[in-house]
């Protein structure tokens, strides 16, 4: 607005430029981020979050995956291999307005790589980023061209997930492999019923959580 400024919340922000080994225990990475989850919760089977899968090093947060030969989990009557992976929790949290952004490459992989605003009951989701980037992908919609920008709302009991799927949640500029290079991605969080989306500094969708809620 007219006479606004922008101002970094450095408790929130971190461009990564120093070094953080990877923990099995819990720790705090630059004093910011947790090295886990922000409950108990191990992550949506057959992916499990570890500890000892995030670190920081030339000036990147950087998530590992792993699998163990032979270890399975059956889901939905699949046997399947675990992945291993990780993710880490701000400590502090944010609430509009805010813009939140992301410098970020897409890993060349059908599991997803994501910045996600989350509330604390689990219920309310904002993926600023939400990409799958491999190469060997079969779904149009979750490809290397395509980015997921999206207000994600779940029902714990019983598990309802609602998410909207028109064309501009999975947004294409009809030719951007976003896997080969780093790209800025973010969303202005404006009020609590309005969002917009930016790449590389293009307003590229604007949504309205309580109209697509109710619709």
């Amino acid at each position: 607005g007219s006479g606004m400024v922008w101002e970094l919340q450095t408790n929130v922000s971190d461009d990564f430029n120093y070094v953080q080994a990877p923990s099995t225990a819990p720790s705090i990475i630059g004093g910011k981020w947790t090295n886990y989850y922000h409950n108990s919760w191990s992550g949506p089977l057959p992916t499990v979050w570890d500890r000892d899968h995030v670190r920081v090093d030339g000036g990147n947060f950087k998530i590992k995956a792993s699998r163990i030969p032979g270890e399975t989990v059956v889901v939905d009557g699949q046997t399947l291999d675990i992945t291993h992976l990780g993710c880490a929790t701000s400590v502090n949290q944010v609430i509009y307005p805010v813009y939140v952004e992301t410098n970020v490459k897409v890993m060349n992989s059908v599991l997803a790589s994501d910045v996600w605003l989350l509330s604390s009951d689990d219920t309310q989701e904002i993926d600023i980023c939400e990409a799958y980037g491999s190469d060997r992908w079969n779904n149009v919609f979750f490809s290397e061209e395509r980015l997921h920008l999206s207000h994600h709302v779940f029902i714990t009991s019983p598990f309802t997930d609602w998410q909207p799927n028109d064309a501009g949640s999975f947004y294409t500029d009809g030719s951007t492999v976003w896997r080969d290079s780093y790209h800025t991605i973010g969303v202005y969080w404006i009020d609590p019923e309005n969002l917009e989306y930016y790449v590389d500094g293009q307003l590229v969708k604007q949504q309205n959580i309580e109209a697509k809620a109710g619709a």
